[in-house]
């Protein structure tokens, strides 16, 4: 299934959008564990305190994220940052041309 996390945009395939943290933290917690989510697709300002960088924390520091994400933020600095993130702490990396993290 496919989950994406945007203040702003609607994503066509997604099965659930999530336009804040605290609504994808109870989603990912309600259905975490049944093998749920194959991808993310993940924005970076999220029109709150929050951050699309902050869930990415969150996530890997419960065992939480899908095994793809795709950075779908406009926002040149966050997705540096998310980037570096997956790439350094959380063990994705990215697929040859494309915005795709791929766990492993």
């Amino acid at each position: 299934m496919i989950i994406a996390i945007d203040d702003m945009r609607d994503h066509v395939g997604a099965d659930i959008v999530c336009r804040n943290i605290d609504a994808a933290r109870f989603v990912f917690m309600a259905f975490h564990g049944k093998g749920a989510w194959d991808l993310l697709l993940l924005d970076h300002d999220l029109g709150g305190r929050e951050t699309g960088m902050d869930f990415l924390k969150w996530g890997h520091r419960f065992g939480m994220l899908p095994p793809e994400i795709v950075l779908v933020t406009d926002n040149p600095v966050g997705r540096k940052n998310m980037e570096a993130f997956l790439e350094n702490d959380a063990g994705y990396h990215r697929k040859l041309g494309s915005n795709v993290y791929v766990k492993g």
